[in-house]
């Protein structure tokens, strides 16, 4: 066997090694929290389907929307900024009657975001504990911080009540 075989066999098995290191397929989870934000009636508290929003960020970079029309949805997952300690999403309405710019709500989060380690994997992800969350009243009734401390757990933090007819 020559050198430049055997180079090449010592080459390949350092690869071989250095491969499970660089392998990033094992943070297959968020590494920071995401608030979701459920949708219910003011008049009875029961979760409730909406088909005509659009929620997009305020003073966000591109088009932040992360709902749209036709999409109904009971919930929306609505992301912290990590570097601000407000972050603003606007709600319009798309329904024929309620389309108008005048109507949109406009919900802030402030808040602190926390760093933390996740894994080697994964690397440094954030959490987030809700201070104060706002909204203007057009068709939102009031809002609800349910749990003001925002980790990847898939569950509600904060609940938003629309003005229903029942």
């Amino acid at each position: 066997m020559g050198v430049k075989s055997l180079t090449g066999l010592i080459g390949a098995g350092l690869a071989l090694l250095c491969m499970p290191a660089c392998n990033s397929s094992g943070c297959i989870d968020g590494r920071s929290g995401v608030p979701k934000a459920e949708f219910r009636s003011s008049a009875t508290g029961a979760t409730i389907v909406i088909d005509s929003l659009r929620i997009s960020g305020v003073d966000a970079p591109g088009d932040s929307a992360v709902i749209a029309p036709p999409t109904a949805s009971s919930s929306v997952y609505l992301p912290l900024r990590a570097d601000r300690h407000s972050t603003a999403w606007c709600i319009a309405y798309k329904q024929k009657a309620l389309d108008h710019p005048a109507l949109n709500d406009t919900l802030t989060f402030d808040y602190d975001a926390t760093p933390y380690f996740v894994s080697d994997d994964c690397g440094v992800g954030f959490r987030y504990h809700i201070n104060r969350l706002s909204c203007t009243d057009h068709l939102i009734d009031s809002v609800e911080i349910i749990d003001p401390l925002v980790t990847t757990a898939d569950k509600v933090y904060v609940a938003i009540y629309f003005r229903t007819q029942e």
